[in-house]
């Protein structure tokens, strides 16, 4: 957070601070009461575009995020009926679709893989992948290569990662393969949490990202290729990235449990987390928030970098 930013959070902080001592410090001699403190607070109301879809406040008991299958049916057990899974919208590229913008699946799939044309004869592939801060985590890889004038693909290379490190490009060796079109696939997740970074800004033109058979529009996962003994990475680690989960969807596990999930346009947790990615802002300038002062609201967590606070009742959201 910028300096300009830091002071004015601390005049709304200062400001609420005086609020209370107002009403509770020493020069009120009375105890003020849970109304009293809630009548002096501002007024929150439900924007009324939701209206017609809520049926009644609170109507669901559950808990902040989901997690593995085990623990879900836990939750449902104890009698929740409802989980946040932490997801948002996140806007990506599309030409053909409303203001050039569409949008990424919900996660979770059977398998993912990234498209790629190697240029010279490698002998590795490695994906950045992400295990959210867990050690327990494995799936399966296979590499394919693709015959450019049939579209048939023949397995070359296969393997089984386990124990994966969180934020790490994992390698998978080889026989040297020839330059050509290859197709490289994650499957059979096991243990917490397997996800793939992927870039948002359509960084590869000679490839792409699947999920399934299905390409995910505008996306490349970020990865490196190893020939004659160099590194060289194709789809480079970028601020704009964000995972693509390896697994199956949190949603159908819900859906087959008969709970809630929910979904969010923005942020899940403004200001603390804003994902969306610069190029939104450069080409929707009117769907950054702004302050009082008319500034754009910056944010950002001590993972992640500081970036434009969307509006979420901005026409292109």
């Amino acid at each position: 957070m910028n300096m300009q930013g830091l002071i004015r959070n601390l005049g709304v902080g200062l400001g609420t601070a005086m609020l209370f001592f107002g009403l509770a410090g020493p020069g009120n001699t009375d105890t003020p009461s849970l109304e009293t403190l809630g009548n002096a607070a501002p007024r929150v109301l439900l924007h009324t575009e939701y209206h017609p879809i809520v049926e009644r406040p609170l109507q669901y008991v559950g808990f902040s995020f989901d997690g593995p299958v085990e623990e879900l049916e836990a939750m449902k057990s104890v009698g929740a009926n409802a989980v946040g899974t932490g997801g948002i919208w996140q806007p990506v590229p599309d030409a053909e679709a409303p203001d050039g913008l569409s949008f990424a699946p919900p996660p979770g799939t059977a398998a993912l893989s990234q498209r790629f044309t190697a240029e010279q004869p490698f002998d590795a592939f490695a994906p950045h992948l992400a295990t959210m801060f867990t050690s327990d985590s494995g799936c399966a890889w296979r590499l394919y290569r693709q015959d450019e004038e049939t579209g048939e693909e023949t397995l070359l290379a296969e393997g089984v990662w386990r124990n994966l490190a969180d934020n790490s490009f994992a390698e998978a060796v080889f026989e040297t393969q020839a330059p050509g079109s290859y197709r490289f696939e994650l499957d059979d997740p096991v243990g917490s949490h397997v996800s793939w970074w992927a870039r948002q800004d359509d960084p590869y033109e000679a490839g792409g990202a699947y999920r399934d058979a299905e390409p995910l529009p505008g996306r490349d996962f970020q990865f490196r290729i190893r020939s004659e003994g160099e590194w060289v990475e194709i789809v480079a680690p970028s601020d704009d990235h964000d995972v693509v989960r390896l697994g199956p969807s949190p949603f159908g596990i819900l859906e087959n449990l008969g709970m809630k999930a929910s979904y969010q346009l923005g942020n899940w947790n403004n200001p603390g987390f804003n994902y969306y990615p610069m190029w939104f802002f450069e080409a929707h300038p009117e769907a950054k928030a702004l302050d009082q002062y008319g500034e754009p609201i910056l944010g950002g967590s001590l993972l992640e970098r500081e970036s434009f606070t969307p509006n979420i009742e901005s026409a292109v959201i």
